[in-house]
């Protein structure tokens, strides 16, 4: 009797584990990369201004997750014209005109559009949108892998 319970127990464990494990994802049509789009569908996702939330860059023990503290505020505009200004703590850092090529980078394993700014100090990769999350990487050309997460600013 035990052996039968012990059976039915561990079939519908069994069960249960095999349906968990078995769903269909479905994909978040909020989430999508941007590394595929053209360059105009580009300037149109990040027209406009964003507002820092963290930035992420690989330390010796991993992904560090770097928060803005102690007031501290950047802001990222992307203008017509393919015009970038970083605006940290009200102090304009750079107002300058990208230019974008679009080129093989380390990071990826075919072309993606480059936008270099700022006498070449940065150079961005626009990777992907996170339902309202857009996701910038820099830093792949020294291998950094310092990654922006920004939100939209009204």
């Amino acid at each position: 009797m035990k052996a039968r319970y012990f059976l039915t127990l561990l079939s519908i464990t069994a069960l249960f584990t095999y349906a968990s494990c078995n769903k269909d994802e479905k994909e978040n049509p909020h989430s999508y990369s941007l590394l595929n789009k053209s360059l105009s569908e580009i300037r149109n996702e990040i027209a406009g201004t964003w507002k820092l939330q963290y930035d992420s860059s690989n330390g010796f023990g991993g992904p560090m997750k770097n928060i803005p503290v102690n007031g501290e505020y950047r802001y990222y505009s992307f203008l017509p014209g393919d015009t970038v200004k970083l605006n940290i703590n009200g102090n304009i850092l750079v107002y300058d005109k990208a230019v974008v090529t679009k080129e093989y980078s380390y990071s990826y394993p075919f072309d993606v559009y480059i936008y270099r700014f700022g006498a070449g100090a940065f150079a961005w990769v626009m990777d992907q949108k996170r339902n309202d999350t857009l996701v910038i990487e820099a830093g792949f050309l020294s291998g950094g892998g310092e990654r922006y997460y920004l939100t939209r600013y009204p």
